[in-house]
Order: C-alpha cells, then sequence, then structure tokens
C-alpha cells in the first residue's frame, strides 16, 4: 500500500519533465528567424542570354556601319574613325542648339541629354539607349569656345591626326586620341576650327570597359559577341557625332 503513492509521484515527476522538455523545444523553434544562406556560398548569377536581336543597332538612323568597320579599341589596334563627309544620316528630326553669344549652331538627335555650362554645353547619348549590356559606354559631344584649342587624351595607342579639313567652309583640324588604362577605354574625336581669333572645339569623348573581359565577362564565346555588338554601337554613335559635325556652322562675326 505504501508503494502506490510512491509510484504515482513519480508519474508525475516523469510526466513535468516530460512535459518542460517539450516547452523548451516549442520555445527554442519559435526564438530565431531560420539561418540565412551565405551569400557567398550562392552560385553567382548566369551572364544575360545573348538574342538575335541584341546585334540589331539601337539607333535606327544610324547610318550603316557595320562591326567590320571599326575596330574594337586595345593597346594592339588599328581603326580608322571615318570624316563627317561620309555621314548620310537624317537630320530632318534633329533639334537645333543656338548660342548666340559665342556665335555657332549644331543640330541633335532629340533624345541627347543637354547639359554642361552655357560656355561649355554638352549632349550625352542615354546609355541604355545606344549600346548594349554589358559595354555600356559614357558618351558625349561637348561645343567649347576658347582662345586656344585644348588637347585629347593620349595619342600613344593609336590615334589618328592632327588632320586638316575643310568643314562647313571652314579650314578645321580633326585629331583622334585613344587611351586604354585599367580595364578603362577612353576614344575622343575633335574638330577645332579657328575663326575671329577664337577656337571653336567640338568634341566627342566615349568612355568605357576595354572589352567585355573587362566589364567582368570571363567567358571568351561571349566576349567576342559582346564586343562585336559594341563595335556596331559604337559605329553608329560616331556616326551620330558625324551629323552633328556637318551640321555645326560658325555664325557670322
Amino acid at each position: 500500500m505504501t508503494s502506490r503513492p510512491l509510484v504515482i509521484l513519480g508519474l508525475i515527476i516523469i510526466a513535468i519533465a516530460v512535459f518542460a522538455a517539450i516547452g523548451s523545444f516549442v520555445r527554442g523553434l519559435g526564438s530565431g528567424a531560420a539561418p540565412k544562406e551565405n551569400a557567398a556560398n550562392q552560385a553567382p548569377a548566369a551572364p544575360e542570354a545573348v538574342s538575335p536581336s541584341f546585334y540589331a543597332s539601337t539607333t535606327q538612323t544610324a547610318g550603316s556601319q557595320s562591326p567590320s568597320s571599326y575596330q574594337t579599341l586595345t593597346a594592339s589596334s588599328t581603326f580608322t574613325v571615318p570624316f563627317p563627309d561620309s555621314s548620310t544620316i537624317d537630320t530632318s528630326s534633329w533639334l537645333m542648339y543656338v548660342d548666340n553669344q559665342n556665335g555657332y549652331t549644331i543640330e541633335y538627335p532629340p533624345d541627347l541629354v543637354q547639359g554642361g555650362s552655357k560656355n561649355a554645353p554638352s549632349f550625352a547619348f542615354p546609355t541604355k539607349t545606344y549600346f548594349h549590356w554589358p559595354l555600356q559606354d559614357d558618351a558625349k559631344v561637348t561645343i567649347t569656345v576658347a582662345a586656344s584649342c585644348p588637347g585629347v587624351v593620349s595619342q600613344g595607342l593609336g590615334g589618328e591626326g592632327p588632320d586638316k579639313l575643310t568643314l562647313n567652309g571652314q579650314p578645321s583640324v580633326r585629331t583622334v586620341g585613344v587611351d586604354v588604362t585599367a580595364g578603362n577605354r577612353y576614344l575622343e574625336i575633335a574638330y577645332d576650327t579657328t575663326a575671329s581669333g577664337k577656337c571653336y572645339h567640338v568634341d566627342f569623348l566615349d568612355h568605357g570597359a576595354n572589352g567585355a573581359s573587362g566589364a567582368g565577362i570571363d567567358d571568351i564565346s561571349l566576349d567576342k559577341k559582346y564586343d562585336a555588338a559594341h563595335d556596331a554601337d559604337l559605329a553608329a554613335v560616331i556616326t551620330i557625332f558625324n551629323g552633328m559635325v556637318k551640321n555645326f556652322h560658325i555664325l557670322a562675326q
């Protein structure tokens, strides 16, 4: 008779211990969020797929330049930049910028973004409109008027000029500069016209990665496809710049 209370007491103690263990387990589940996956261990995103439309120029009126007519700019590249007279681009929808103080006008596509300053206006090409991923350059045209003509980026990597030409009836000089450094590439094309003791400097500056590998794409086959598309994009932008230069006019002083 004396053993039954002890048995019951022992069962009660065991039950209390079991309930306490269950409660502790449940509280442990609700005490914190699930562990996050280590970002460093996640698989890298696959490169963007290349579709056939990737190779079509986004600038439909930019002329008929082909990728082969403009080489990728690297330290060992040779290339030829066409002169403005070769441009047959349709400018009927372009806008005109007039600077009466400095005495010139220039026409430009309406989607270019105007910036700079009053004495050095710039016209930037919207990156995503004119260049395909991943080689989306920063390209802009700037006009300056000063007592002397400024220089251009280094010509040590295969630039051209200075070349003399007649631009809209005015004796002018064209200089092309190229610079490649730390995965970056710079291309500058400048037209200088001296009139009434002033230098009218129409400048195109393009800054981008030095090829798809410089943009972080390590797949050789993709490198070639992206580089070819970029060559076509840059050639189209240069054709537009040539159209702007062709429609640059110094006003009678």
